[in-house]
């Protein structure tokens, strides 16, 4: 009975994600420009007010967006750890996309950087919503696939998370992490090349 129960509940909020989906892809943005606009207008505010603009406007869209998320993930997972960072890396996607690039430009060079942070970005996006790893050589091409680990880059989007909220010091181990991770990498191939006669 809670099986049937609980794939009920699923087909319902699949069915109103859908609808939501539906509605949103059908209103003209123009209309919905507006009614934000309206919104905005009504709060009357200064733009030099940043503290009141963050709390009275942005952070209303941004828990109205967070809802939205909240509608494809299940209720058990939602106040779990992972789904609270998965949040917040979408809605601050540049923010995290940014610093996952910059990195894998500085620990492999700039050749296929963005691709490989793309490759993270999803990765970590599947790991914070799944709670397991996958197996990377069967989906990507092996020029995309970071020298690191994905599970090192999940430490290191989490410590983001803390950097974005003012603690450095996890995101400076996370830095180290990733750094001796490229650094055993690095020994590994030379390790293979000595014994296989590549060079």
């Amino acid at each position: 009975m809670n099986d049937t129960k609980e794939l009920i509940e699923q087909e319902l909020k699949d069915a109103i994600c859908a609808i939501a989906i539906n509605i949103a892809d059908s209103v003209d943005k123009e209309i919905i420009q507006d009614k934000i606009y309206k919104y905005f207008s009504k709060l009357n505010l200064p733009f030099h007010d940043v503290e009141n603009l963050h709390y009275l406007f942005f952070q209303n869209i941004t828990q109205a967006a967070e809802a939205c998320l909240t509608l494809r993930v299940d209720k058990k997972n939602q106040q779990s750890e992972n789904y609270i960072l998965y949040c917040h890396f979408v809605l601050k996607y540049p923010f995290f996309y940014n610093h996952i690039r910059k990195m894998t430009e500085s620990l492999e060079g700039s050749s296929c950087c963005a691709d490989r942070a793309r490759l993270i970005v999803k990765e970590v996006a599947y790991f914070l919503l799944n709670g397991e790893y996958r197996n990377l050589k069967d989906i990507y091409c092996s020029f995309s696939i970071p020298n690191q680990p994905i599970k090192a880059w999940v430490e290191f989007v989490h410590s983001l998370y803390n950097f974005y909220h003012g603690d450095a010091t996890a995101y400076l181990s996370a830095l180290q992490r990733l750094y001796k991770a490229q650094s055993n990498s690095i020994e590994l191939m030379k390790k293979k090349i000595k014994t296989t006669g590549y060079r």
